[in-house]
């Protein structure tokens, strides 16, 4: 009987708790969420008495430092992808009208990229692929001065015929 005497009483102490900060607080969005608090503190507190050793809550066994390393990792090599795919389109798009400007008529420019230890991005090698192989220096001569000795692999476009 004691255990019920004590969680009508902890319910009537806490409603005067959340009364009296719903009163003094004017902010909605912080109004909701310290009601929200008061309300998970209030279903533990009523609760408590019922337990048979009362209610403890122990974080000690968690490991928290591998949990947020992992996912850490995840979301640093999501970004990192992003990034990656994000600037190799912008740098393809780059070359592709360095070339139209010079009536170099790409077919396509992939451009490999990769973020070194120092997370800056480094060109690996820009690959093109052209129509005519007898503006392979020109090409060479026109990338290597936005790229320095940067490998520049060029190859025939293959040519698809459509039905």
């Amino acid at each position: 009987m004691s255990e019920l005497r004590t969680a009508i009483l902890t319910a009537c102490f806490m409603g005067i708790v959340s009364t009296v900060t719903d009163i003094a607080t004017h902010d909605d969005s912080m109004k909701k969420q310290l009601m929200s608090i008061l309300g998970m503190i209030s279903i533990l507190a009523v609760i408590s008495p019922f337990t048979p050793d009362g209610f403890t809550l122990s974080l000690g066994d968690t490991d928290f430092d591998e949990i947020l390393s992992s996912d850490t990792q995840y979301i640093a090599e999501d970004i990192s992808s992003i990034f990656l795919d994000s600037a190799k389109a912008k740098y393809d798009e780059y070359f592709i009208d360095i070339l139209n400007k010079n009536d170099i008529k790409a077919a396509e420019v992939s451009t490999k990229l990769k973020l070194n230890e120092n997370n800056e991005l480094e060109i690996v090698s820009v690959d093109v692929s052209v129509n005519d192989l007898t503006v392979s220096d020109d090409i060479r001569t026109l990338l290597s001065q936005d790229i320095g000795e940067t490998r520049i692999n060029i190859m025939e476009a293959e040519n698809e015929w459509i039905s």
